[in-house]
């Protein structure tokens, strides 16, 4: 199915695949004259950001009254040219080990430029 999650559709013997589109390529951020100029700084801060949060947290299905996990049915909200998805149920809880108290007042202590 196009929406389930299946790295496997992109990785082939542990390697990405060749015929994976490439962000730069394609017209996520425009192109020629016209292209984003914030394009490379958005994407890394996007990757920054998720590489984070999966380092700190557990990030995992919400479970039925059987202890069996939820499936999560993507729902996106399209309201122009751009869809955002929609809340859906999921347990964050900190991994084991790390203390996300500081991190997070860390955080909060520091001045956005």
């Amino acid at each position: 199915m196009p929406k389930d999650f299946n790295p496997d559709r992109f990785i082939e013997k542990g390697v990405l695949k060749n015929d994976v589109l490439d962000p730069f390529v394609v017209a996520s951020f425009g192109f020629g004259r016209r292209v984003c100029p914030g394009s490379r700084i958005g994407l890394s801060v996007l990757y920054l950001a998720a590489a984070s949060l999966s380092s700190v947290f557990d990030i995992s299905p919400t479970l039925d009254h059987d202890g069996k996990p939820i499936d999560v049915e993507p729902k996106f909200a399209a309201a122009s040219s751009v869809s955002g998805v929609l809340p859906f149920p999921c347990n964050i809880t900190p991994r084991q080990g790390r203390n996300v108290e500081s991190l997070l007042q860390e955080h909060l202590d520091t001045e956005m430029l």
